[in-house]
């Protein structure tokens, strides 16, 4: 599992969810109301800094965030002080205390370099859900290493198989990052493994009422959003 460096999460503080991002984030509340998912207990897991728990805050009855950087977590504690924050344990079982109605994974099955690793992470997640909970998550298509966006470029060229590794430029911040990727149909595979069921998967394309500087985002989706519900 790849981590920042404290050089790229000094940058990454300074990440906004404009641009590219703008789009990845901009239809979450949609997808919750039309698949009628229940908000009321919701866990973002690979919080970070926090700032995706304070954008699903306000799409969710209770959400708390959850990291397995300690730097990270101390910075979000520090950041937001009306959301809860914990240090996730890799030897826990459970992702805090469980019973989550939601969990919501932005970008973070990019960091797992192993199918191994997956599946631990999708067994952890179905057992801290209520049964019938949803766990939502978005992560980057193929597209990303091969169009031109906004706000992220590519700097290994073109996707061949699963769990490649790749750098990927965030412009906004000069930052490099190291990525693993995977599609959202072996994720799928992967989930329907752990004891899932895919109720959907959204590829959102920019708008022109976005107001962002989109590029290949009104064509080529960069990022995919899939639901899966605890069977």
């Amino acid at each position: 599992m790849t981590q920042f460096s404290k050089d790229q999460r000094d940058k990454y503080a300074k990440y906004s969810l404009t641009g590219t991002a703008f789009l990845t984030f901009r239809d979450i509340e949609k997808i919750l109301i039309f698949h009628d998912i229940d908000r009321s207990n919701a866990l973002d897991f690979g919080c970070g800094f926090g700032r995706s728990t304070s954008f699903l805050f306000n799409l969710c009855g209770s959400i708390t965030g959850a990291d397995i950087s300690k730097e990270s977590i101390d910075v979000a504690k520090k950041t937001h002080d009306n959301i809860k924050f914990f240090e996730l344990n890799k030897k826990d079982m459970l992702y805090g205390e469980g019973e989550y109605t939601l969990i919501f994974s932005i970008f973070v099955t990019c960091h797992f370099s192993s199918k191994e690793e997956l599946m631990t992470e999708m067994e952890k997640a179905r057992k801290s859900l209520k049964k019938g909970g949803h766990i939502i998550i978005i992560s980057m298509t193929k597209f990303l290493f091969y169009k031109n966006y906004a706000s992220v470029k590519y700097i290994d060229y073109g996707i061949n198989k699963e769990g490649e590794k790749r750098k990927v430029l965030l412009k906004d911040i000069n930052c490099i990052v190291e990525d693993y990727y995977w599609s959202d149909g072996f994720l799928r595979e992967c989930g329907e493994a752990a004891g899932f069921s895919c109720i959907g998967v959204h590829y959102p394309l920019g708008e022109k009422e976005d107001n962002q500087n989109y590029k290949d985002e009104y064509i080529y989706p960069p990022s995919f959003i899939l639901v899966l519900k605890k069977i």
